[in-house]
């Protein structure tokens, strides 16, 4: 996590940030979901279809206004699979807090303040010593979701100063990605301020760069790039660079497994 960035993010006041959900990775879904419901006393749980696109199954269980969420690997090469091999076995895979939600929601004042308090949070855990291998709480991870944050919430310039950070902090000794996903998207970011701030070329370039990561999930990516390509769209329709970009992006569209 940045330690330069000197904005603060108190603008409001929570109890603290609220969990909206815990997500397990399993082996075998149904086996750990019927744990879960014995242990718990929950009813049956409701499965999403569309996680198919993920090549994952899953199950999600509602806890009070809270979700708990098992996911497994349904065909090879997947993201909880790899996880999985990490691990050795099931394990926690990622705990989600509101400011995202909030953010979809256009409120920026009470977004700013729970990134304040998931900050302050994370200034108090100790790093664990192996951050590649273990299921830890990653300090890193903050300046990424607040760019996504104050990306969608039109705070361009604190955005854009995580993004940086992101790329930054992602860049190994070689000067290659170190973290291909997280690093494709904070060039989504750049790209979406740029679009905003009238840049239609710089806007362009950094999205054309973000597809060419060499490991990429591929529908989260067509997700967070059409929000680049909507913003091009709103301002410049028809210019070169927007086409050809929109171009770029139906191709990674078209790799997309069917739902």
């Amino acid at each position: 996590m940045s330690r330069r960035i000197g904005t603060s993010y108190c603008w409001g006041v929570l109890s603290g940030p609220r969990l909206r959900q815990v997500a397990l990775v399993a082996r075998d879904c149904g086996q750990v979901a019927d744990e879960l419901r014995r242990a718990f006393g929950w009813p049956p749980p409701f499965h999403d279809p569309g996680v198919g696109r993920f090549g994952l199954t899953n199950a999600v269980f509602a806890a009070g206004d809270t979700f708990v969420k098992v996911v497994a690997p349904a065909q090879p090469d997947t993201t909880a699979g790899r996880y999985l091999e990490r691990r050795g076995g099931d394990a926690g895979y990622m705990a989600i807090f509101q400011a995202r939600s909030l953010a979809r929601l256009g409120d920026r004042r009470t977004v700013t303040a729970a990134l304040d308090r998931g900050h302050k949070l994370l200034h108090g855990v100790p790093l664990a010593a192996n951050m590649v291998n273990h299921f830890v709480v990653d300090p890193a991870k903050f300046d990424f979701y607040a760019m996504d944050c104050l990306r969608v919430v039109g705070d361009d310039d604190r955005a854009a100063e995580h993004a940086r950070e992101v790329l930054r902090a992602g860049r190994g000794p070689d000067g290659q990605d170190i973290s291909p996903m997280r690093m494709s998207e904070a060039r989504i970011a750049l790209g979406c301020v740029a679009a905003r701030t009238g840049d239609l070329d710089e806007a362009a370039a950094w999205g054309s760069e973000a597809f060419r990561a060499d490991r990429k999930c591929l529908p989260s990516l067509a997700l967070v790039a059409g929000e680049l390509d909507d913003e091009m769209r709103a301002r410049y329709p028809e210019a070169r660079p927007a086409v050809e970009f929109r171009e770029q992006l139906a191709e990674i569209r078209q790799m997309l497994p069917a739902n």
